[in-house]
């Protein structure tokens, strides 16, 4: 009885849990699987799940400063875990923690018309939308096509951007106008980021070669592969030797199924591929979209970025595609207040032309609240929507769609403005008229400046209210009732 009492409730707890440490530590051997970071590291833990011995047992030894290198409150407890762990499992979890400070998170590679600004724009969108490691470090490299004398394209040269934080914020800011110019315009783009702060130097991370031939990754796509080369320029050497992306992707990841790495490729005719290693497949926040349009394609990978990765790189796909797509609006059209609305069986907006100018002369729609003369709140234009010209001749499609104000067949408001423009796919250019331009071109007609300024119209969108009789407003109320 007295040992009993003597035992304190410290030790006996101490006892109590080096048992169940013990017995889960003999549970993770039978299952094949060796945890790498005890329960204090729950932020680690829960991004990154155990991870199988034989993907364990090929991290390359790791400094220890790199373990806890700048990871504020949280290294203390990790400096805490390490030491209390068995000496022959500190090192890998040193080589974990470093690799979760480390890696890459996504890599954009893209093929088309302003490749390299939909490269950045998707980068700009993923920053805007994600959080976790992004929004640091950014590399950039296009392969730009000059035209020589007699028209013909000349080899192609490499241009590349980078910066170590601030993403696509400072990304082409560290830039003259001349990279920047020709990043913009260029037809092979590859990016890659993460968060602040990569090792230098960071094209390692980004393979280009003046045929065309791109390659980048995520994770560790600069690690040494099998053939004693890193995996971005192990796949660049087998495109340049005449292979297609997917066949240079798939062998590289075929030769290296443990490389902490994915690839995505595109060779010098335009295709492009995209892989992880199995590896990489098991990890639970792994992202990869891949859009295609014609000859314009994006491939994306990405990780560690939430809140979801599929939904980051789907995100990040569909801003390129956006950028680079041959349906996008080239051309537009001012619509300004008064012009006339009319009932029809067909929905589109008919221009006319005065003196070079065109101009919207009428909206016709299908709705049936435009055969009524009362104000109506309406969306009258929008994808289905053709722009004609007054013969009937097709000039393209809306890509607008505002929100409009209708009273008496005449237009009071877009987006509550006086005058909006509307955008359009169009095949036919025109020089379109300003507002200014319109009054002048209309005076006479029925859309006129007079009736762009009628009272109905200017009651509506600038209505005049008397203070005195509203009486004193619920902020003044509040105010008053403050103390002191």
């Amino acid at each position: 009885m007295g040992r009993v009492t003597n035992l304190s409730l410290s030790s006996s707890f101490g006892w109590s849990m080096q048992r169940k440490q013990e017995a889960s530590k003999r549970r993770s051997k039978r299952r094949g699987v060796l945890l790498l970071a005890p329960p204090i590291l729950c932020d680690t833990w829960m991004r990154h799940p155990p991870i199988p011995v034989e993907d364990a047992l090929s991290f390359p030894p790791v400094p220890r400063r790199f373990a806890v290198e700048g990871r504020g409150e949280r290294e203390e407890g990790n400096e805490r875990a390490c030491r209390r762990a068995p000496e022959h499992v500190k090192a890998h979890i040193d080589a974990y923690l470093a690799a979760c400070d480390r890696d890459m998170t996504v890599a954009v590679v893209c093929v088309g018309p302003e490749a390299g600004r939909a490269a950045v724009e998707a980068l700009s969108h993923v920053e805007k939308v994600g959080h976790g490691a992004i929004g640091g470090f950014a590399h950039l490299a296009v392969v730009v096509q000059d035209n020589v004398d007699d028209g013909r394209s000349a080899k192609g040269r490499v241009v590349r951007l980078e910066t170590q934080r601030h993403g696509s914020a400072s990304l082409l800011g560290s830039a003259s106008s001349k990279d920047v110019q020709d990043v913009l315009r260029a037809q092979v783009a590859a990016l890659i980021s993460s968060g602040p702060d990569r090792p230098t130097p960071l094209s390692q991370f980004v393979a280009a070669d003046e045929s065309g031939c791109v390659a980048t990754g995520h994770r560790m796509p600069q690690a040494q592969g099998a053939r004693g080369k890193s995996l971005v320029e192990d796949a660049l050497e087998r495109m340049t030797s005449g292979a297609t992306s997917e066949e240079a992707v798939q062998r590289v990841m075929a030769e290296n199924p443990h490389a902490d790495a994915g690839l995505v490729g595109a060779d010098g005719i335009g295709n492009v591929f995209g892989e992880n290693s199995k590896r990489v497949m098991r990890r639970p926040d792994v992202g990869h979209a891949r859009r295609k349009q014609g000859n314009i394609t994006v491939e994306v990978l990405a990780n560690s970025i939430g809140p979801e990765g599929q939904a980051i790189a789907d995100l990040a796909a569909a801003t390129a595609m956006n950028v680079m797509s041959p349906n996008k609006p080239n051309s537009s059209l001012w619509l300004v207040m008064g012009t006339p609305v009319e009932f029809d069986v067909e929905d589109v907006i008919v221009v006319e032309e005065v003196d070079g100018l065109a101009y919207i002369s009428c909206v016709k729609s299908t709705d049936p609240l435009t055969q009524f003369e009362d104000r109506e709140e309406v969306a009258l234009i929008g994808p289905q929507t053709e722009v004609v010209w007054a013969d009937g001749t097709s000039m393209g499609h809306c890509h607008s769609e505002p929100f409009m104000v209708i009273d008496k067949g005449r237009l009071v408001s877009c987006d509550g403005q006086e005058f909006y423009e509307v955008r359009y796919r169009g095949s036919q250019p025109c020089r379109p008229a300003d507002p200014d331009q319109i009054f002048a071109l209309t005076h006479g007609h029925p859309a006129s400046k007079q009736i762009w300024r009628s009272p109905s119209a200017s009651d509506f969108c600038f209505p005049e209210i008397n203070e005195q009789e509203m009486g004193p407003s619920n902020m003044d109320k509040a105010v008053e009732v403050l103390p002191g």
